[in-house]
C-alpha cells in the first residue's frame, strides 16, 4: 500500500529601501546613498490543507528576511571625495553573496549522513555476503558527506573574500552593476548626487527593484497607463517587474504578433514539408518527423514574434540584489527613469 503525498508550495517576495549613512574611514567625508533589498519566504501547505495559514507564514517570513538584509547588507558605494569603500561595507555587501551557502552545506552534510545510515540499515538486514560493504557506509558516507558539506561552506567563504574593491585604491574601484551613487548635504543642506553616475549601457538600462520606479505612463506611447495591459517579467518566481502599457498599444501589439507569428510559422511548415518530402521519408516516418519538426518551428515562430513585438526586453544581472537590465524600444521613456 503506497500513500500519495501532495502539498500547495507558496513563495512570497518583498521589496524595500532605507537611506544609509556612512562617514568614511579615510577623509571623514558623510555621504548617503538607499540601499534597495528583496526579501523572500517559502512556506508549504501539506495535503492542501491551511493554504490561507502558509500564504501568511510565507508573506511574513519574506518581511523578516527584507528587514534582515536592509539591517545587515551593504552596496560598495565609494566616498565620493577619496574613492575609499568602508570595510563595513565590503562586509555588507559580502554577506548578501552565496546567502545560502551554509544552509545547502548543512543540508549535504546532514542529508548525506543520514542516507549512509540509512543504507547501513539496509545492509545490514541483507545477504551475509553484502555486509563486507558496512564499514565503507558506516564510516566513509558521513565522512564523504560532512568533507564535501565543509567544502562547500569554506569555498563560498573564500569567493566572498575575493571581493576586494579597495585593491586599487586611490583609484575609483570597480563597481559591481547596479551600484547606487553617493549622496552629500550640499551647501542649502539638501541631499544632492555629487558624482557623475550613468546606468545606461548599449541601449541597456540599469534597474534595481525596490530602488528605481518607472514611470506611470505606457512604455510605448507615453499616454495614460492601463493596469490590466502591463507586460509582466518574471524576475524570479514570486517577483514580476511590471511595465506600464495602454490598451491601444497592447491590442497593436497582440495583432503584430499574431501576423509575424503566422507568416513565420506559414514558411517554416512548408519547409519542414519540402525538407521531408526531399528525404523521401514512408508515410509513417514522414509524419513523425513532420510533426516533430512543425512543433519546432512553431515553437521558433512564436519566439520570434515576441522578440520583434516586444516592447521592452529583460535580462537578470543579479538576482540577490534585484538588479536587472532592460531595454526599451522607445528610447524617450527610459529617459524618464531616474537613478
Amino acid at each position: 500500500m503506497s500513500n500519495l503525498y501532495f502539498g500547495e508550495q507558496f513563495e512570497v517576495s518583498h521589496t524595500g529601501n532605507q537611506v544609509a549613512t556612512v562617514i568614511c574611514d579615510k577623509c571623514n567625508c558623510e555621504y548617503y546613498y538607499e540601499l534597495a533589498r528583496v526579501g523572500t519566504g517559502m512556506a508549504n501547505a501539506h495535503y492542501g490543507m491551511g493554504s490561507a495559514a502558509a500564504a501568511r507564514r510565507a508573506d511574513s517570513k519574506s518581511q523578516v528576511d527584507l528587514k534582515k538584509r536592509l539591517d545587515f547588507e551593504a552596496e560598495l558605494v565609494p566616498c565620493p571625495k577619496c574613492f575609499w569603500i568602508n570595510e563595513d561595507l565590503v562586509d555588507g555587501y559580502r554577506c548578501g553573496k552565496f546567502r545560502n551557502a551554509s544552509w545547502v552545506a548543512f543540508a549535504f552534510a546532514l542529508g548525506g549522513t543520514l542516507l549512509s545510515l540509512v543504507c547501513v540499515w539496509f545492509a545490514s538486514m541483507g545477504p551475509p555476503a553484502d555486509r563486507g560493504i558496512l564499514p565503507y557506509l558506516m564510516y566513509g558516507g558521513p565522512a564523504v558527506s560532512i568533507v564535501v558539506g565543509l567544502a562547500i561552506f569554506l569555498i563560498s567563504r573564500l569567493i566572498r573574500k575575493t571581493i576586494r574593491p579597495n585593491r586599487n585604491f586611490p583609484f575609483a574601484p570597480k563597481l559591481p552593476a547596479g551600484t547606487p551613487p553617493a549622496y552629500v548635504i550640499n551647501e542649502v543642506g539638501e541631499i544632492g548626487k555629487t558624482v557623475p553616475h550613468s546606468n545606461l549601457v548599449a541601449g541597456w538600462q540599469t534597474f534595481q527593484l525596490g530602488r528605481h520606479e518607472l514611470p506611470d505612463e505606457c512604455c510605448v506611447c507615453l499616454e495614460q497607463a492601463s493596469p490590466k495591459h502591463s507586460i509582466k517579467l518574471a524576475v524570479e518566481t514570486s517577483l514580476v517587474l511590471d511595465v506600464p502599457r495602454c490598451i491601444s498599444c497592447a491590442g497593436r501589439s497582440r495583432r503584430s504578433f499574431f501576423l509575424i507569428w503566422l507568416l513565420v510559422s506559414a514558411i517554416s511548415v512548408i519547409v519542414v514539408s519540402a525538407l521531408c518530402v526531399i528525404l523521401g521519408y514512408q508515410a509513417e516516418v514522414f509524419w513523425i518527423v513532420f510533426g516533430g519538426l512543425a512543433t519546432i518551428a512553431l515553437a521558433l515562430a512564436s519566439y520570434v514574434a515576441g522578440s520583434i513585438t516586444a516592447p521592452v526586453k529583460m535580462r537578470v544581472k543579479d538576482k540577490s540584489r534585484g538588479i536587472v537590465t532592460v531595454r526599451f524600444r522607445n528610447p524617450e521613456y527610459a529617459g524618464k527613469i531616474e537613478d
